[in-house]
């Protein structure tokens, strides 16, 4: 039974630990779809005969404003995919968590 116990509460233990983990990705990934949206929007402000860089490793080459705009547009997708992703994840995690700690609280009822 204390073996069962310990299982479970290192369960719990790692689920905590993942969510925490997924939420710093969740946030991160958040801010970086926000800083894309608004590139987006400050683009859509700037003319079409305007000169728009993109950043090729440490320096930046002149390119059109359409193949800036579909970049971040991809960007945006991916983030949102990879957004999802993670919050699968978390669901799952909070889930895991939630399920151990109501087997540990049993356990130890039936202990008593």
């Amino acid at each position: 039974m204390e073996q069962l116990a310990t299982q479970i509460q290192e369960k719990a233990i790692d689920s905590q630990q993942q969510l925490r983990s997924i939420l710093l990705q969740v946030t991160a990934k958040e801010r970086s779809c926000r800083i894309k949206e608004l590139a987006k929007k400050e683009l859509d402000v700037v003319g079409k005969d305007a000169a728009v860089y993109g950043g090729v490793g440490k320096m930046f080459i002149r390119t059109d404003l359409d193949s800036v705009r579909k970049t971040i547009d991809a960007e945006i997708s991916s983030l949102q995919q990879e957004l999802d992703a993670l919050r699968k994840k978390k669901d799952y995690h909070e889930t895991t968590a939630v399920n151990a700690n109501s087997h540990l609280q049993k356990i130890k009822e039936s202990v008593r």
